[in-house]
């Protein structure tokens, strides 16, 4: 196998490194929900927003509870809506479906569909996010970024991504890696590795 050749993180967490400046990943842990050499695309899985899905729908669909927040999913078209969500008779408009039963979708049907089953009671097993605008990068930008190790990776889980709460999520998703997060460094010289 060339050394080279194209390893897909599709369905994988990004763990952004403390050397990235960018603002919008800093401490952020990203999904990737597509990842081709032609690019990437995910959304950031611990950054809730100031606002609850209720304001955001108001009057269309009050099924949705005052804990449901809407999640800030990346800096690019901060206006596009996605769900991310584990239950698997939403109805979907190609959806994409990763491992672990879980799915994103945009469609406006999803939406009402489940603010109905959040009406009703969701199941404990059930889980779901929505998210304004995601993360992306254009053929080569992430395989680059991960070259100046800008990011960890590591497989997403359920348990990771949607029962760990936003504030320590950052941080478990390090440790599951067997790293501890004081063990980054944050100055450019060091391109944030990990030290041993």
């Amino acid at each position: 196998m060339l050394e080279n050749a194209f390893q897909s993180l599709r369905g994988h967490l990004i763990i952004a490194m403390p050397s990235l400046e960018d603002e919008n990943f800093q401490r952020t842990v990203v999904l990737l929900a597509e990842h081709t050499p032609e690019g990437a695309f995910g959304v950031i899985v611990n950054r809730p927003l100031h606002l609850k899905l209720k304001d955001l729908f108001q009057n269309q669909h009050q099924g949705f509870a005052i804990t449901d927040v809407v999640w800030f999913g990346g800096p690019v078209e901060p206006q596009r809506g996605l769900f991310l969500h584990n239950i698997p008779l939403v109805p979907m408009r190609n959806p994409i479906t990763l491992e672990n039963d879980l799915y994103i979708c945009g469609n406006l049907d999803s939406v009402e569909y489940i603010a109905n089953l959040r009406g009703k009671g969701l199941d404990q097993d059930q889980h779901f996010r929505f998210f304004l605008g995601y993360s992306g990068w254009a053929p080569g930008q992430l395989e680059h970024e991960l070259r100046q190790s800008s990011w960890l990776h590591c497989k997403a889980t359920r348990s990771l991504i949607l029962e760990t709460t936003p504030e320590d999520l950052w941080e478990t998703a390090i440790r599951s890696l067997g790293v501890a997060p004081e063990s980054l460094v944050d100055d450019q010289g060091s391109g944030g590795r990990v030290l041993h």
